[in-house]
């Protein structure tokens, strides 16, 4: 059994509670080809996101190797995320800064983002690959990547996980339910 098709048996028959526990972040890449139609599948679950007034202000920048904008993206990376050069799709996620209706200030932009990456994270898992979204970036080099109304979010690799990332698959740790959803106000953290 390869690595997409480990991916593939844990996530099969899970419900959607499961999938969400299940899914992890790879730091390593076996650079394998990604099928089109599977990409699309993966960036149809994000534009499916939730968000304000409908404006839908994530924008995805995508690169597959041996495209030009690669080099561009993989130059924009902090030195701990060279390994995301080994996933089949390197991207940026931005964010439109304003609403398209009437150019007010869209402050859910980043958060709507969110949300639409985390469909494509769910998605793509569902899939059998792996995706890891990276803070550490060059943020001036990655806003010239962009339009002018957009601010870079995060970077992300798509691909199927390496053995090794398989091996070194970290333990889950999350927080208790308590120290994130509470019925009382809050008090001062």
């Amino acid at each position: 059994m390869n690595t997409s098709e480990t991916v593939q048996a844990e996530c099969r028959g899970l419900g959607f509670s499961r999938l969400a526990e299940s899914r992890w972040s790879p730091r390593g890449y076996d650079g394998r080809p990604i099928a089109d139609d599977t990409l699309r599948v993966i960036f149809e679950a994000a534009r499916s996101a939730q968000s304000s007034y409908n404006e839908q202000p994530w924008r995805f920048l995508v690169a597959a190797p041996g495209s030009p904008l690669r080099a561009e993206l993989e130059a924009c990376l902090d030195a701990g995320n060279a390994f995301a050069a080994g996933a089949w799709i390197l991207g940026l996620a931005a964010a439109k800064r304003t609403f398209s209706k009437d150019g007010r200030t869209n402050r859910h932009a980043a958060f709507d983002t969110g949300a639409a990456c985390q469909m494509l994270a769910l998605q793509a898992f569902a899939s059998g690959l792996g995706t890891r979204f990276m803070a550490g970036f060059d943020g001036a080099r990655a806003a010239a990547l962009c339009p002018a109304d957009c601010e870079p979010i995060a970077f992300f690799a798509i691909g199927h996980p390496s053995a090794e990332a398989l091996e070194k698959k970290p333990a889950r740790r999350r927080k208790a339910l308590g120290e994130l959803v509470s019925g009382q106000v809050w008090a001062a953290v």
